[in-house]
């Protein structure tokens, strides 16, 4: 069951960490947990995925638009790295903030499709 709007709960792993009674969590920090390792395994491969697939489709001189998907893979994978990173090292309140802004810029999208829906 959820918490109800603009509440948080701690979870399992959030108590475990608490219990460290550290003055930082740092992304070593981060490295006893399985799903942070497999996350970033899966970014190494994403990663490593698009520059195969960049340099193939470079290398086999294919059609334009094919060179222009693997660029844009590539620049997603990139873009969200980097703002994963980011938003790992900004303070709490920048990330409460940033969350804020996309639920409401999701919540803006939904009624405009709704709007464009009853046209």
């Amino acid at each position: 069951m959820r918490p109800k709007r603009g509440r948080y709960r701690i979870t399992d792993d959030g108590r475990t960490v608490d219990k460290h009674n550290l003055d930082e969590y740092s992304e070593k920090d981060m490295l006893e947990w399985p799903v942070w390792v497999a996350y970033q395994e899966e970014i190494a491969a994403r990663k490593l995925g698009s520059n195969t697939r960049s340099e193939a489709v470079t290398e086999e001189a294919a059609d334009p638009l094919e060179m222009m998907a693997a660029g844009e893979r590539s620049f997603n994978a990139k873009t969200e790295t980097d703002l994963r990173k980011r938003l790992q090292t900004s303070s709490p309140e920048f990330f409460e903030k940033a969350v804020i802004e996309v639920l409401g810029l999701r919540r803006r999208a939904r009624r405009e499709a709704a709007r464009w829906a009853l046209r």
